[in-house]
């Protein structure tokens, strides 16, 4: 099977599945919930105010797939010193109370010579088995690939999950987080646990705090728990974009974002997965490119407060872009 840019699919794995999906037909935009027929794979931008489903059908992926692209678009890129001045600025603003937390992100550029990115793709689902994994082509953004491990919302039958996780440091044995890290957690737990009280009267969340391991990086986690027999899509609309992809409060940090930084997100912390009526498992989608003719545009992003140290920051944006850099060596 050849796949191009003209084409509109998406070809996804689950963590810890040897199964790879495909659905191949037509991006749809969701203008209510009546629009969404079941079994659904659907994705969203960062603002969530676009927000697709495919019309196609789920297949198990059993023939070989070769991917190309003949797009060549152009991204901005953010050089040391705009970051370094639009870091410092979002830290003064968390200073002034304005905010407690903002994500600042930008985008590494990586020249590729590659003629078939299925091979980028199956070695993304290889060496992240952690990470919900997909390439996709829809008209509107282009060409994507990513490996998130972050749940948005997973559950069946009115049994559902979610989780709360910020922080970011290499990985290595012994592991320390400091306040900061420590208190952005707290701000994801505390935005994620007020939202689900609005739609569930049984929310349980974990008390300890976990370190898990995510390729190379190391992130802290809390997970709740809740019963839920509403829509889904009202309650990821109310979700998302969480203080982990956007800030507090939500609103101002939006706005500041999107006059602010030189790129458009576009598909960079949105959400991509399977929604039902009943079920859902919606991953927010981190640790992604969009692909170019010649380039890869490796999207990455880090919290910041007013604890924060410019210099640090930018150290964690390039830890989380050799995620995605190793596959491209």
């Amino acid at each position: 099977m050849i796949l191009s840019d003209k084409d509109s699919f998406v070809i996804f794995s689950y963590p810890y599945s040897k199964d790879i999906f495909i659905i191949k037909g037509s991006w749809k935009i969701i203008k209510n919930e009546n629009d969404l027929p079941d079994n659904s794979f659907i994705m969203s931008d960062f603002s969530g105010d676009k927000v697709y489903f495919i019309e196609g059908k789920k297949q198990l992926l059993k023939v070989n797939v070769s991917i190309f692209n003949d797009i060549e678009d152009e991204e901005k890129i953010t050089d040391r010193n705009t970051y370094n001045k639009l870091a410092h600025f979002f830290i003064k603003k968390c200073n002034s109370n304005e905010l407690d937390k903002i994500i600042l992100s930008r985008i590494v550029k990586q020249t590729h010579g590659c003629k078939d990115f299925f091979p980028v793709f199956k070695r993304l689902i290889n060496n992240h088995k952690y990470a919900f994994s997909y390439i996709l082509s829809n008209p509107r953004y282009g060409m994507w690939m990513g490996g998130s491990p972050e749940i948005l919302i997973k559950g069946k039958d009115q049994e559902f999950s979610t989780i709360a996780l910020a922080g970011s440091q290499k990985w290595g044995e012994n592991i320390v987080w400091e306040n900061k890290e420590l208190e952005e957690q707290n701000f994801v737990a505390k935005y994620i646990h007020n939202i689900l009280k609005e739609f569930s009267d049984n929310v349980v969340s974990s008390n300890d705090l976990e370190t898990i391991k995510a390729g190379k990086i190391a992130h802290i986690k809390s997970e709740f728990t809740f019963t839920f027999n509403s829509s889904i899509l009202k309650l990821i609309n109310k979700l998302h974009p969480t203080p982990a992809v956007c800030g507090i409060p939500k609103d101002d940090a939006l706005k500041l974002i999107t006059k602010n930084e030189i790129h458009k997100r576009q598909l960079y912390c949105g959400y991509i997965g399977e929604i039902s009526k009943n079920n859902a498992e919606l991953y927010v989608n981190l640790r992604c490119m969009k692909i170019s003719k010649a380039n890869f545009y490796i999207f990455v992003g880090g919290g910041i407060t007013s604890k924060s140290k410019v210099q640090k920051e930018w150290e964690e944006t390039q830890i989380k872009a050799e995620t995605m850099l190793e596959l491209l060596s």
